[in-house]
């Protein structure tokens, strides 16, 4: 309940037309930020011209960031899309289906590469004699 009467969401089926505008304009922000950053960690381990980056700690790291990368690349625009279907009130051609299950995975995937790094890590600090680098 409102103190000013009626609560301004109630039975709206969808968001409010200024919340889906900013989430889109924040989204898009995201979005290249999310790419150009990812691209430069990749690229900085890939393209290492003297090999110091070629480890193992770098390539989980590397991995993170190409699931990130997917992520920026994919399905931001996704949600892009989507948000902005949202608050011009046109319905989005799709089912919402096909834009959670892309994000319950490459969140999966980037959860599972930071328990990578994390075990990584742990090796080397337990055991650094025999941890090979």
């Amino acid at each position: 309940m409102s103190l000013f009467g009626e609560h301004p969401c109630i039975n709206v089926p969808i968001a409010p037309e200024y919340l889906a505008f900013t989430t889109t304009a924040l989204s898009v922000v995201i979005c290249f930020i999310t790419v150009t950053g990812n691209m430069m960690v990749v690229l900085a381990i890939f393209i290492d011209p003297n090999k110091e980056l070629k480890t193992p700690f770098n390539y989980f790291v590397a991995n993170l960031a190409i699931c990130d990368l997917f992520v920026g690349i994919v399905l931001d625009p996704l949600s892009i899309t989507y948000h902005y279907f949202e608050g011009s009130e046109r319905r989005f051609p799709a089912d919402r289906y096909y834009l959670h299950f892309p994000y319950f995975i490459s969140c999966t995937a980037s959860v599972l590469s930071l328990a990578a790094l994390t075990v990584d890590r742990y090796w080397a600090i337990t055991s650094p004699l025999s941890y090979t680098d």
